[in-house]
């Protein structure tokens, strides 16, 4: 299970690193909070760094990841909801109803 992380987490931070996408930062989310998977984000946010990349961290501890998920589901929901607002002022703002 443990690897299983690491491969996930690894991936994710690869991929973020690699793509061609020209934003500087990344915002992680993980719970990676002890002690050794701590150390293994650090190690990663390392890597990311000599890329070039920024690391904004954004760990949820505690649950296996399944806080981190409802944390996840709960910003989706959120910027979803904020994103309807705006289109809806925009449109407003423009005479469309």
């Amino acid at each position: 299970m443990k690897n299983n992380k690491l491969t996930t987490l690894a991936a994710t931070a690869l991929l973020a690193s690699t793509t061609s996408v020209s934003a500087g930062d990344v915002e992680v989310l993980h719970w990676w909070t002890s002690g050794g998977e701590a150390a293994s984000v650090n190690y990663l946010k390392g890597k990311l760094s000599d890329a070039g990349v920024g690391w904004t961290d954004f760990a949820v501890a505690g649950g296996g990841g399944e806080n981190a998920m409802t944390v996840l589901k709960s910003r989706a929901i959120q910027e979803t909801l904020l994103l309807q607002h705006k289109s809806k002022a925009l449109r407003f703002k423009n005479g469309v109803t």
